[in-house]
């Protein structure tokens, strides 16, 4: 049974990371047999265990990628299947208490939103490679309950349709012996129990690296065109822009992939991981690689933008850069806690002497965050957005929970 369905859950693993369930029926069909070798490996716990058990099993064996793990799940447990369940399955909201830099801000209570919507056309799609369009819609910002107290005064929402390609991740399994060791792992797992056991079982760990000696690294590449709206929450002051963006997401799925070893921003969680007893050795992993997002656009200032009150009221070229991380610290309570980073910068291209003058050239934005999922998080910020005229440090703690 693992020989026929295995190359699907690997398939299905790198098809998740990028797309969703809904794209096609066969990245569908790959799903529902992964998910099926994963529920035959945990039939012998108790009943009331295996929905858990699955969950678990599938976050373990995804490198504990929460994003690879809801993909797969999202046709056969967690209930997405609902066009309401679509439409929101992708939002990130953080209710929060925050406290900016200067006094005079004080505490304030925010909801902090992160949303993504993605539609593809794949083109080509096999194991090791698939391309497509791309339409997809963003939208994240905070929102202060005193908007005079916001000290992360911006919304940005953008329209974009490009065009993406990956490429990488399964190394083809042509020995025999390879299904004779999965076989045998799985019969003895279905003699288990209870799911504390299960995940802490030694040949539980064997299944996984069984699964991570083959995926090879995997990069995914996309280009487009978009248009977006930035605000402040008053929507007072606003921007309309337009242009190009690029986006590079490497991921190493392998336990020795190169870019694990290299992933410098992992080393300390991966100790962390390994003092805790989540991995069994020191071993920082690919599959937090940093991602990349550039763009080049053109701003039409509307309203009170603050270049207007500087002196210069004109259209402006802009290029931004956006760099992401992210890396599990281990787990409380079944839940992941993460620790994640990003860091944005903006700078208009050749700006009037009155622009410089006022500081509204450029942007630098740095956030750091740990997260548990669906529970408390907590924030640490400093730099300024688009419309700020000064540096902040913000602090913040809240709940966040992920659709």
């Amino acid at each position: 049974m693992i020989a026929r369905a295995f190359p699907y859950f690997l398939a299905a693993l790198l098809v998740a990371s990028s797309t969703t369930a809904e794209e096609n029926n066969e990245t569908v069909r790959k799903q529902i047999q992964a998910v099926t070798v994963l529920k035959n490996a945990v039939l012998g716990l108790k009943s009331e265990d295996r929905e858990k058990a699955v969950r678990n099993a599938l976050l373990d064996i995804a490198l504990n990628n929460a994003d690879v793990a809801n993909d797969l799940l999202l046709q056969n447990i967690t209930g997405y299947s609902s066009p309401l369940g679509r439409l929101v399955e992708n939002l990130n909201l953080r209710l929060n208490a925050l406290e900016g830099g200067n006094e005079e801000e004080g505490t304030t209570l925010a909801v902090n939103y992160d949303y993504q919507k993605a539609v593809r056309k794949v083109f080509e799609n096999d194991a090791n490679r698939f391309t497509g369009l791309k339409g997809s819609f963003a939208a994240r910002g905070n929102i202060a309950f005193q908007s005079i107290k916001n000290p992360r005064d911006f919304l940005d929402t953008t329209l974009n349709l490009g065009y993406f390609s990956s490429w990488g991740g399964v190394v083809d399994i042509a020995d025999n012996a390879f299904y004779d060791k999965a076989n045998d792992i799985e019969d003895n797992l279905t003699e288990i129990k209870e799911l504390y056991t299960l995940l802490r079982n030694d040949e539980w760990q064997d299944f996984k690296d069984l699964v991570g000696s083959h995926l090879s690294n995997q990069y995914y590449l996309g280009v487009g065109l978009d248009a977006g709206f930035e605000s402040d929450q008053r929507f007072e002051t606003k921007h309309l822009t337009f242009g190009l963006d690029l986006d590079l997401v490497p991921r190493g799925w392998g336990q020795d992939s190169f870019l694990g070893k290299i992933n410098v921003l992992d080393y300390v969680p991966a100790l962390i991981r390994m003092l805790s007893g989540q991995d069994s050795q020191w071993s920082p992993r690919g599959s937090g690689f940093p991602t990349l997002n550039t763009a080049l656009k053109r701003v039409l200032p509307q309203d009170d933008d603050p270049r207007a009150e500087a002196g210069d009221e004109s259209d402006f070229w802009r290029y931004e850069i956006e760099i992401g991380f992210s890396s599990l610290l281990g787990r409380w309570k079944d839940r992941n806690v993460t620790w994640e980073s990003n860091v944005r910068y903006y700078s208009e291209i050749n700006p009037d002497k009155s622009i410089k003058r006022a500081g509204l050239n450029d942007y630098t934005y740095f956030v750091t965050a740990v997260t548990i999922a669906n529970g408390m998080f907590i924030s640490y910020s400093t730099g300024k957005l688009p419309f700020d005229t000064k540096n902040d440090q913000v602090y913040e703690l809240g709940f966040s929970y992920q659709f």
